[in-house]
């Protein structure tokens, strides 16, 4: 895969984050030591709807935001 899928590309806009110029790598290229969560699809190209997609965003948004909250004093 050389590019973004366009359907996340357009659910992530609405949010104005643009990755539209962002290239996917495999989770085994990237240093786990320097992230606390990886979300990958199984599928790959991932079977998914707009609303699927806006789903997953907001859930990693959220467990984003509760993480980030419980490391505050």
């Amino acid at each position: 895969m050389e590019s973004v899928d366009s359907m996340v590309v357009a659910v992530m806009k609405e949010c104005l984050i643009d990755l539209s110029e962002y290239v996917p790598k495999a989770v085994s290229e990237l240093d786990m030591t320097t992230f606390d969560q990886v979300y990958e699809c199984p599928d790959s190209p991932c079977p998914a709807t707009m609303e699927t997609c806006r789903a997953l965003r907001d859930y990693i948004k959220n467990e984003t935001y509760l993480f980030f909250k419980q490391t505050q004093p």
